[in-house]
Formats: structure tokens, sequence, C-alpha cells
């Protein structure tokens, strides 16, 4: 699977160049496979925040989903999360926490409805997330560029 570091070495390529106006960035889960440190993670990430904004592009930021199978992984998460929040929050940049949303709230592994191999999402867990980002991050934004 792709790392974090790929994605930003691609985003000026695959995502600045075609100028879209909005840009939905989520990536993280294949670095933590590979035990790459949550700081370096969240730098590759935060490089594409911020190419994406200086390039006038709106940018919703999206949190590393659990897993389910080794719980020795969750907590990696929760610390690249935990970055992602405090820079979004820090910086006005929406995010949706897609980790919260398809845990299972007493342990924190990725609930069976969302994923069938504990990793990847299925098409029930890719709906919650069209629904939490259109909910929390471009139902609103829609509304003031048209002007409701």
């Amino acid at each position: 699977g792709e790392l974090t570091g790929d994605m930003a070495r691609r985003f000026p390529h695959d995502v600045i160049a075609q100028k879209p106006w909005s840009t939905v960035i989520l990536g993280g889960t294949n670095d933590l496979g590979w035990h790459i440190s949550a700081g370096e993670i969240f730098r590759n990430l935060r490089t594409m925040y911020q190419e994406a904004l200086e390039s006038g592009i709106y940018v919703a930021a999206v949190t590393v989903p659990s897993i389910r199978g080794d719980d020795s992984y969750i907590p990696g998460r929760y610390e690249v999360n935990a970055l992602i929040a405090e820079y979004c929050d820090k910086n006005s940049i929406p995010w949706v926490d897609l980790f919260t949303a398809t845990a299972e709230p007493t342990i924190g592994r990725l609930a069976q409805p969302y994923s069938n191999d504990g990793l990847h999402l299925t098409v029930a867990g890719y709906q919650l997330l069209a629904d939490l980002l259109y909910q929390q991050v471009f139902e609103r934004l829609l509304s003031k560029r048209d002007g409701r």
C-alpha cells in the first residue's frame, strides 16, 4: 500500500496541478503498519495540508481509522490522530474523526460493520465517511459557496 511520504511526493502533480476546489486527505494506515513514527506521518500529512491551502484549495482532513486484529497498532493511531486534531483546530482546517466514528467505543478496535478484514473499510465504512464529510464539512461549505 501507499505511504504518506509517497502521497506527499505525488501531491503537487496529482492534486495541486489538477486545481480542484477541495481535497480530502486521509493517510497513515499503511505507514503505521510499517512502524513509521507518528511524527513522520504527521509531517507528511501537514505538508499536503499546507500545499493545498497555499494553492487556494479547501482542505478537509480525516483521522486514521482503527484496526481490528492486532491491538498493538492502535496506540499509534491515537498519536497520529491527536496531532491531526491539534493542528487542524489550531489552523481552522475542518477534520472528520473517522477513528471514533468507526471504532468500538470501549476497546478502540475497528467495528465489524465497517470492515470485513479488520483493516479496509467496507461499503458501510465508506458511506459513513461520505456522510460525515458531507454533514460536518461540505454541507456548510457548499451552502456558503452557493450563497444559501
